[in-house]
């Protein structure tokens, strides 16, 4: 089973590319809260793990698909 310190660090090496110097209180903050989460879960803390996770997941550019014209959005059917 993963930990959620494991977890954490599987993340922070899949977002290198993405996350910035400014990201750096809420990782601390998603990182202590991964210690105290494998040590005693409370809803109150996996609620605040989970929205810090979230936050930083928002981050991440989206994909661009380089085939879809953005007239396809605009005309139906098309």
């Amino acid at each position: 089973m993963t930990t959620f310190v494991e977890a954490v660090a599987k993340f922070k090496k899949s977002a290198e590319g993405w996350l910035q110097d400014e990201d750096a209180p809420a990782l601390a903050a998603l990182e202590g809260a991964a210690a105290a989460l494998d040590q005693n879960i409370t809803p109150a803390l996996l609620s605040s793990y989970g929205l810090t996770y979230r936050a930083l997941l928002a981050r991440k550019p989206k994909e661009v698909d380089e085939d879809r014209d953005e007239l396809d959005d605009i005309i139906p059917g098309e």
